[in-house]
């Protein structure tokens, strides 16, 4: 019995050991990688955001460009064409928000998806 009960609080014990360690690897790497970066934006948050910026939109364009690499042709011109609809679309509506013309926001923000549904079947593929 004595040596049964020293065999679970030993295997509980090293389980307790084992989470704290993750734990404090956890806070150590976080720690190491996080404070670095806050160092950065603090001290020069021009060029932090300028860089976060230039990560993010080279990501974006990594992605873009493996995307169109395995997709066909009219599929690729449809998505670029909605998405510049889409931005468009809502880009506008905020400056005429902005502007003052609220109403005619409202009939371009009505407008994106029937453009986007007219692209859509500009860019089908006919089906033989």
């Amino acid at each position: 019995m004595k040596k049964q009960f020293w065999i679970l609080f030993g295997h509980s014990f090293s389980v307790i050991l084992q989470t704290l360690i993750l734990i404090l690897f956890c806070a150590g790497i976080s720690a190491a990688v996080v404070w670095p970066l806050w160092k950065f934006a603090v001290t020069t948050p021009v060029f932090y955001t300028i860089s976060v910026l230039a990560v993010a939109a080279t990501l974006l364009v990594f992605s873009i460009i493996r995307t169109v690499r395995r997709s066909p042709i009219l599929k690729t011109l449809s998505l670029l064409f909605h998405i510049i609809i889409i931005a468009t679309g809502i880009f506008g509506a905020i400056q005429l928000v902005f502007s003052g013309h609220r109403l005619i926001s409202i009939l371009v923000l009505v407008l994106i998806p029937v453009l986007c549904i007219i692209c859509t079947f500009l860019f089908a593929q006919k089906k033989q």
